[in-house]
């Protein structure tokens, strides 16, 4: 199914930019409509043959209104301004990839009783946790998304943790994030995959990211049902081969549930002493919980000494863990050029 989208504007030039960006780049989900005539565009609403509509403000006199069964958006010169004419804005100074997410926004309030097909295809999931605070654990995982992402795979980092802070090292347009999902899936959206395809941003790396949770009281509102759906309509878009997820520690329900679904599950630690008697009780968790409950979580198990080398540094294996990779001590670089770091090191290439 593709989305019709029609743009009434005078710029003309503009439009044809517009219009071959989209044509070039989404022609698999939109179909793109010009007009010039207000008659001509009127006629093929008439005839449902559109969608989304967006109009320069300067084209009609007053405010214009469309059916029920379609979205509509004026032209705005500012990202500042929200609506015209109690109509909501789409800003058309921006990069043409927002404008197309906004068209994804719009389309999915519509109540038509269209649903997007979910995907089919393979996606994996990589969990990491810390052994205690302060190891890295973002670092590392944000690396891990970078390295696929440099590697030529489709890669999504979702930052579940409760006080998750990003910025520092993906950067993108969007406002929107987690918070905005959660409510999303709580309302029960009637097109849950492709509202949540628009809140998707993407950083200059090439990795995807939903920003975290706007306050740290909206993950505990997150339960673990609402979590599955999250995270299976993420996979339903069909955009992405891995899904990188860096969460808080403890165990819950929500660890669990990702935990029981992902291919690897990676514990970051320092090596320190005392990161070290942390790290054995998260490895004490992880065996307890699969004779209790009889999972496998333990045999996916695998350990990541981050800010390694000191000479109080030390790798255990007393329990039969697997150490995957032990990453050298970049506390003195900014956190952006850490994980670049570390991305640069290639560890992650081979993860499936």
């Amino acid at each position: 199914m593709k989305i019709r989208v029609g743009f009434f504007d005078k710029d003309t030039r503009y439009v044809n930019k517009l219009v071959n960006y989209l044509n070039l780049h989404y022609s698999d989900s939109i179909e793109t409509h010009m007009y010039s005539n207000i008659d001509t565009m009127l006629e093929q609403i008439r005839k449902h043959k559109l969608d989304i509509l967006l109009i320069e403000p300067g084209c009609v006199e007053e405010s214009f209104d469309v059916p029920d069964y379609m979205g509509m958006a004026y032209f705005s010169t500012s990202v500042d301004i929200d609506t015209i004419r109690e109509k909501r804005t789409i800003c058309k100074y921006q990069k043409v990839d927002i404008i197309y997410k906004e068209i994804l926004n719009l389309f999915s309030e519509l109540d038509l009783g269209i649903s997007v097909k979910a995907w089919s295809g393979e996606c994996s999931i990589q969990l990491f946790i810390g052994a205690s605070g302060g190891v890295g654990t973002t670092t590392v995982a944000a690396a891990c998304a970078k390295n696929l992402a440099q590697n030529g795979r489709k890669v999504l980092y979702l930052n579940l943790e409760s006080n998750g802070v990003i910025s520092q090292i993906f950067t993108g347009e969007l406002s929107q994030g987690l918070s905005d999902a959660l409510y999303a899936v709580k309302s029960n959206h009637s097109n849950l995959i492709l509202k949540l395809t628009s809140m998707i941003d993407k950083d200059p790396s090439g990795v995807s990211f939903l920003n975290p949770f706007a306050v740290t009281l909206d993950e505990a509102e997150l339960t673990p049902e609402e979590l599955e759906k999250l995270v299976d309509s993420l996979i339903n878009t069909g955009n992405f081969e891995s899904i990188i997820v860096d969460m808080d520690p403890n165990v819950s329900a929500k660890r669990n549930l990702i935990a029981n679904r992902a291919t690897n599950i990676f514990i970051v630690a320092s090596g320190l002493p005392i990161s070290n008697q942390k790290l054995a009780k998260r490895l004490q968790e992880f065996y307890l919980l699969d004779e209790r409950d009889s999972t496998r979580q333990f045999s996916r198990v695998q350990i990541i000494y981050n800010a390694f080398g000191s000479k109080s540094s030390k790798a255990r294996t007393e329990f039969g863990e697997t150490i995957f990779a032990t990453i050298n001590n970049y506390r003195d670089y900014a956190p952006g050029k850490m994980v670049d770091m570390i991305a640069s090191q290639n560890l992650f290439a081979g993860l499936v």
